[in-house]
């Protein structure tokens, strides 16, 4: 299992809530859950946000910070269990698919010009040929 997937960072998040609660008596902060987890108190704010948008979690203010309770695991279930690319690597990834398209394509007008001008050269060349034969006759 991915474990930088939006799956397994909310189920760590809801557990390391339950555990904390078991052991301290009381729900959670962010701050704990971090602590808990040895991760970044962003990065915890940001998948407790999600989760409080689902409807996983709950959060309740208090004078120390905002507390966080379970409330329904089973939205976590909908959650992709690969690893998201970040929206700037998307793209990054689209734009580099769109330059290579336009390389290849002025490429292939770089071929075709080319292929012009020998036809454009074979004309003229054609031509004189045959005025040099008029002259001649």
């Amino acid at each position: 299992m991915d474990k930088e997937s939006p799956y397994y960072r909310a189920h760590l998040t809801a557990a390391a809530a339950r555990i904390l609660l078991h052991r301290n008596g009381a729900p959670p902060t962010a701050e704990d859950i971090a602590r808990e987890l040895a991760q970044n108190v962003e990065d915890v704010h940001h998948t407790v946000n999600g989760l409080v948008k689902m409807g996983v979690l709950e959060t309740v203010s208090s004078a120390v910070g905002d507390r966080i309770f379970v409330a329904d695991p089973r939205p976590m279930e909908d959650l992709p269990r690969e690893r998201q690319a970040a929206g700037m690597e998307k793209d990054l990834e689209k734009f580099a698919a769109e330059k290579k398209a336009a390389l290849s394509r002025i490429e292939s007008l770089a071929k075709g010009e080319a292929g012009r001008k020998k036809d454009l050269f074979a004309a003229i060349s054609e031509q004189l040929k045959e005025q040099v034969k008029k002259g001649r006759t």
